[in-house]
């Protein structure tokens, strides 16, 4: 009597915790992702404990016996698990070529080649369809939206253009943007520019790339093409840390190697519990605070309430940290304007704003909302000044954006970035394009004069 009082006390125990577990995932203002998963496998781990605990309590074999095979049935999955694990912890097996898909800006050595330049670079002429939800579904747990379903295809240097250039009219340089994140190929700037114009534009733009990685891209394959133009995407989010990023990698290359091929990230079970945090993520049906502090509902010109957008991260404040590494933007671009000027290239350079600087006056906020109070920094501003003492043309997109944005409101043509991803859609793309042809236009019109 007393053996099954204490199995229906383990049961209930088990029971309650699952249902705790429950409750937080139904919960909109509850956690998700890793605490999530962290929280779901325990109580994996728990009730597994809790049923060999019922066997050795109520078993029919005598006591030692059930316990002995309790144990056993521990060791036995700590084995499998172990047996599975031994190939990344020796090296022999990066588990990442089959747990990681192929994706733009991924990990693994099937998403990726180290270059000492370039910091990372994709294999020549990969092609792959990658399925993936906006940024923001994941960093801010909304409610499953549509899978952005977008087909890459690369060249022989592992830039997405159709085919191999050996001559282009126009390069473009850039990171996530320029190579058209969640974008299909015949939609990104450059392939709509490229019809604009009709002429051969490069795009050299990839994920995770900064101003040192667009420099040694100029470097090595942009003056190759003898291109008329070069145009360089600044991105106001992330370009200037990236900066960093780049130096550090430099600095200790044969570290920062290592490190990106630590057996952390070969490891079948780490890995794993990445895609169980994943799907756990999509299984939610509201969306968290943090996403309803972060979103705001698009106002058309009326004044009425549209789509709802999501903004991801706040801005960063310019600090005497950053301060110094606009002093190297500003090296870095002195140093592209000077090889274009000695290879007779016009030398262009495109602030990108954020989707805040865009759509923050032109939307609705919760009460509680924590956009408004966000302050946005003067980088394009210092970044137009500087353009501007040291001759070198420059665009600043966010007007035009504005102008896009505000338009879609009312319901035509669709919005400039997409809802729930940092990033363009494809109008986005169009309106850019745009705006680089009108300006190449127009600079050939004043050189014809």
């Amino acid at each position: 009597m007393r053996s099954r009082f204490v199995v229906i006390v383990i049961l209930l125990l088990v029971l309650g915790g699952w249902y705790g577990v429950l409750r937080i995932a139904a919960d909109p203002g509850g956690d998700i992702g890793r605490y999530w998963y962290e929280l779901f496998l325990a109580h994996v781990a728990v009730s597994y404990l809790a049923l060999l605990a019922c066997y050795v309590v109520l078993g029919r074999d005598r006591w030692k016996t059930r316990l002995k095979k309790a144990v056993l049935s521990v060791a036995a999955v700590l084995a499998a698990m172990l047996l599975v694990e031994l190939p990344a912890v020796l090296g022999w097996v990066d588990y990442r070529v089959v747990l990681v898909p192929k994706m733009a800006g991924g990990p693994g050595p099937h998403n990726r080649r180290f270059d000492k330049e370039l910091i990372a670079v994709r294999p020549a002429y990969d092609h792959f369809i990658e399925r993936q939800p906006g940024d923001d579904v994941i960093g801010l747990a909304i409610p499953a939206r549509p899978i952005y379903e977008t087909e890459f295809r690369f060249d022989q240097n592992g830039f997405r253009n159709e085919s191999d250039l050996d001559r282009a009219t126009v390069v473009l340089l850039g990171d996530s943007f320029i190579e058209g994140y969640k974008t299909p190929q015949e939609d990104i700037c450059s392939s709509q520019l490229a019809r604009l114009l009709d002429t051969k534009v490069a795009n050299l733009g990839q994920c995770g790339f900064g101003p040192p990685h667009e420099l040694a891209a100029l470097r090595r394959y942009g003056l190759k093409l003898s291109p008329e133009v070069v145009v360089w995407f600044f991105f106001e989010g992330n370009d200037l840390q990236n900066i960093d990023h780049y130096q550090g990698a430099v600095r200790d290359w044969e570290g920062f190697v290592r490190s990106e091929n630590a057996y952390r990230c070969r490891s079948f079970w780490l890995g794993t519990l990445e895609i169980v945090a994943f799907r756990l993520d999509q299984l939610r049906t509201q969306e968290s605070a943090l996403a309803r502090r972060r979103s705001g509902l698009l106002l058309d010109a009326q004044g009425a309430e549209s789509e709802k957008i999501y903004f991801g991260v706040p801005p960063f404040a310019v600090s005497a940290h950053e301060l110094d590494l606009f002093a190297k933007l500003e090296k870095i671009l002195w140093a592209a304007r000077g090889l274009c000027q000695r290879n007779g290239i016009r030398f262009l350079v495109v602030n990108v704003p954020t989707k805040l600087r865009v759509y923050q006056d032109l939307c609705r906020f919760p009460d509680d909302s924590d956009v408004p109070h966000w302050t946005l920094n003067d980088v394009p501003d210092r970044l137009a000044a500087w353009c501007d003492e040291a001759g070198i043309a420059y665009v600043d997109l966010t007007s035009a954006m504005k102008a896009a944005a505000l338009t879609s409101a009312t319901g035509r043509g669709g919005p400039v970035y997409l809802p729930d991803d940092p990033h363009w859609s494809a109008r986005g793309h169009a309106v850019v394009a745009g705006e680089i042809a009108r300006w190449i236009r127009a600079a050939n019109g004043s050189r014809d004069e």
